[in-house]
């Protein structure tokens, strides 16, 4: 999940902002540069695995919008079951996330280890 989403932050970064698909969102303004700055900077943070929950939590909130709300009730090729099926795989993905929590190999699992009594 990490590595797609901040692939996909970086090229709506690189790309002209605000970010055009903003556009089907309230306040696009803001939501132009949020999303993009989430993407990326989500993205890194789930790879090394620091606030992995939390960030999880954004990102269920993010693609259950985009994914249900949006593609859904849009026509294809922007809208639509085939164009959201990648919007559902990233939100059953920050679902487990905050179910599962982080793997052992991430950042949370050592602080988590530092911190207990010895």
């Amino acid at each position: 999940m990490g590595a797609i989403v901040l692939v996909a932050g970086t090229q709506k970064l690189l790309g002209p902002l605000p970010f055009g698909g903003a556009q089907r969102l309230p306040l696009p303004e803001l939501f132009g540069y949020y999303i993009p700055v989430h993407e990326f900077l989500g993205g890194l943070l789930i790879l090394i695995g620091l606030g992995t929950r939390w960030v999880a939590v954004l990102f269920i909130i993010e693609f259950f919008i985009t994914g249900v709300l949006i593609k859904l009730t849009s026509a294809p090729p922007f809208g639509g079951y085939e164009s959201a099926r990648v919007d559902y795989m990233l939100l059953a993905t920050g679902i487990a996330l905050v179910v599962a929590g982080p793997g052992v190999i991430s950042v949370d699992h050592w602080l988590a280890r530092r911190r207990l009594p010895r």
